[in-house]
This record gives C-alpha cells, sequence and structure tokens, in this order.
C-alpha cells in the first residue's frame, strides 16, 4: 500500500511539473492599473484607430498586428479593485496565439459607458500593454443627435 501511494504521488509530481511549461506562458488573470510594458514591438493595436474610441455598436472588434507566436489576452478594468481582470466569455478567456499572418481579430462585448480595456501580449520573454477606452454612446444620446422636434417640423413646411 506504501508503495502504491508512493508511485502516486510521484506520477501526480511529473504530471504537474510537466504541465508548468504549458501554463507557464498563459497570462495572469490580472494586471495593475499602472503595470509597465517591457518593449513595444509586439503588438500594434489597428482598431481602434485611437486609444480613445467612441462606438454607437455594442459588439466592437479589436484588431491588430503582432509577432508570431505572441499571446494576446483581453482585459477590462475592475473599478473596485482597480486591477485589469481577464474577460471570459463563457468560460473561456479572450486569449489567443498570433499565427504566422501575424494578424489578430477579437470581438468584444461593449457596457453601457466607458470601457477600460487592455491588449496585453506576451512572447513569453518580453511583454506589452496596450491601454483602450471605448465609449459605447446610450441609445437616448443618439436619439437626441437624430431627433428632429416636430415644432422644427412644423416651421419648415
Amino acid at each position: 500500500m506504501k508503495r502504491f501511494i508512493k508511485t502516486l504521488i510521484a506520477l501526480s509530481l511529473t504530471a504537474v511539473l510537466g504541465l508548468c511549461p504549458l501554463t507557464g506562458f498563459a497570462a495572469s488573470e490580472s494586471i495593475t492599473y499602472d503595470y509597465a510594458s517591457s518593449c513595444d514591438w509586439l503588438v500594434t493595436v489597428i482598431n481602434p484607430e485611437t486609444l480613445s474610441s467612441t462606438t454607437s455598436s455594442r459588439t466592437f472588434v479589436i484588431s491588430a498586428v503582432a509577432v508570431e507566436g505572441s499571446v494576446i489576452t483581453v482585459y477590462s478594468l475592475n473599478p473596485e479593485t482597480n486591477l485589469y481582470e481577464k474577460i471570459y466569455v463563457d468560460g473561456v478567456p479572450l486569449e489567443t496565439t498570433v499565427g504566422a499572418s501575424g494578424l489578430y481579430a477579437q470581438q468584444i462585448t461593449l457596457k453601457d459607458g466607458t470601457n477600460n480595456l487592455m491588449v496585453y501580449a506576451s512572447n513569453g520573454v518580453d511583454d506589452q500593454a496596450i491601454r483602450l477606452d471605448i465609449t459605447l454612446l446610450e441609445e437616448t444620446f443618439l436619439e437626441k443627435l437624430w431627433f428632429v422636434p416636430l415644432d422644427l417640423v412644423n416651421l419648415l413646411q
């Protein structure tokens, strides 16, 4: 029985240690608000065109060009903890390894108001964090832009 337990422990340790290289490349669950990148050449965000953007669409596609093999993860700022936290959709993190084309695209669902996001890229040695502020306009704001008062319509007739 003791031999069986020792063998079980040895196999368990081997399995855990063998998985370390596979999980060591994964991005952390959260990143501090003031995190500083180690480089600025792993990823270039194409969409949005600027670091601060406004949209009326609840779904938004972040696109970028990145170094092949880089792992890109999307985070959202939690204002209560002041940490960027990894975004999950249906239990799966928004984390992708960039292929040979170097192209990256990720669709996200925006919350009302300003969405403070971070696109984080890592190649296992260097990393880069790009902060994005994407504001989803509320319908009432859009209605005000396109709404023409009836009094004005009557005046123009």
